[in-house]
C-alpha cells in the first residue's frame, strides 16, 4: 500500500501526540491531553478503516471500478470522511471522558473495585 501525502501528515501528527502525551503524564480534565488522545483514537480508527478496506479490492464490481480508477485515492477520502465523521459527533469524545474516569480509578487505587 503506498503512503499517501494525507497519509503521511496524520502520521506525523500523531507520532507528535504520542512525544506530547508521553511528556505530559497521567491523563488528568487537562483540555489539550484529552485532544490529544481523540485525535490519536480517530488516527487509529483511520487506520483501521483503510487497513480493512485496502484488502477488498476482489469485492469490487466492474460497474464500480468506473467509479473509482484508483482505489486506493477512494480509500484516502472515505477515510478522511469517516476520520471527519468520528471527530465531529462527539462519540471519541465521549469515549475519552470513560478513558479518564477510568484511569482515575485506577491511580485511585480502585481499579476493579
Amino acid at each position: 500500500m503506498k503512503v499517501t501525502k494525507t497519509h503521511l501528515r496524520r502520521i506525523i501528527k500523531e507520532e507528535r501526540a504520542k512525544l506530547q502525551l508521553e511528556q505530559v503524564g497521567p491523563m488528568g480534565n487537562d483540555r489539550m491531553e484529552k485532544e490529544m488522545l481523540t485525535d490519536r483514537m480517530a488516527s487509529a480508527l483511520y487506520e483501521l478503516f483503510v487497513s480493512e478496506l485496502s484488502f477488498k479490492t476482489e469485492d469490487i464490481s466492474p460497474e464500480q471500478e468506473g467509479l473509482y480508477p484508483d482505489w486506493d485515492q477512494a480509500i484516502d477520502f472515505a477515510g478522511d470522511e469517516f476520520r471527519s465523521l468520528l471527530l465531529s459527533s462527539g462519540v471519541l469524545a465521549s469515549v475519552v471522558d470513560v478513558f479518564a474516569e477510568a484511569e482515575v480509578k485506577l491511580f485511585d487505587g480502585q481499579a476493579g473495585q
